[in-house]
């Protein structure tokens, strides 16, 4: 694949920054300025999609799509980056509780897929006790 050179200045100090992380790390400027375009790219991807879904503008699956992430990993940004707070999906609080289980199991997190499944417990009980009062 044939590449392009693009370029950037640098005020001094950065210039120098860069060459010292560049030296700390063993690979050469040019490299680590390549890693870190690729990074803030992949970034900016997610960033775009989130605030898409987030502003009701993208579905789930296509959010996922322009985030360049399989849909476990772009839940699990969503929840790293505390999108949904709490409120935030009171109305689904009990699908999201699942989504986050199957998140934690994909993830092999079974402390926080024990804690999913406790908080979706006192959840459903406490919706149930609701709804009883209700009638």
């Amino acid at each position: 694949m044939a590449t392009t050179t693009k370029s950037v200045r640098l005020e001094p100090e950065e210039t120098q920054a860069l060459a010292e992380l560049a030296g700390q790390l063993g690979c050469s400027e040019a490299a680590l300025l390549r890693r870190w375009a690729l990074e803030g790219i992949r970034e900016t991807r997610i960033d775009l999609a989130i605030l898409e879904f987030t502003k009701g503008r993208a579905s789930v699956e296509q959010a996922v799509q322009a985030a360049g992430l399989e849909r476990h990993l772009f839940e699990a940004e969503l929840i790293r980056r505390g999108v949904f707070g709490p409120g935030a999906l009171e109305e689904s609080s009990g699908e999201w509780l699942r989504n986050l289980g199957r998140v934690a199991a994909k993830l092999g997190a079974p402390a926080l897929r024990e804690a999913v499944t406790e908080v979706l417990a006192r959840t459903e009980a406490r919706d149930e006790a609701a709804s009883a009062r209700a009638e």
